[in-house]
C-alpha cells in the first residue's frame, strides 16, 4: 500500500499547503477589518492550517 501523501494530526507547512488561496484572502481581510470569523467544516479539512497560515 502506498503512503499517503497526506498530512494528519497536525499542521501543515506552507509549502505542503495548497488550493487555499481564496479563502485565505477572505479571512485576511476579515481579520484586518476587525471582523469575527468562524470557520465551520468537518474535522480534518484543514481549518487550523489556514489559520496558522
Amino acid at each position: 500500500m502506498k503512503d499517503s501523501p497526506f498530512i494528519y494530526g497536525t499542521t501543515v507547512s506552507i509549502q505542503s499547503f495548497t488550493n487555499r488561496e481564496l479563502e485565505s484572502a477572505k479571512l485576511q481581510r476579515n481579520l484586518m477589518n476587525g471582523i469575527n470569523t468562524t470557520i465551520i467544516s468537518p474535522r480534518r479539512w484543514g481549518k487550523s492550517s489556514l489559520v496558522e497560515k
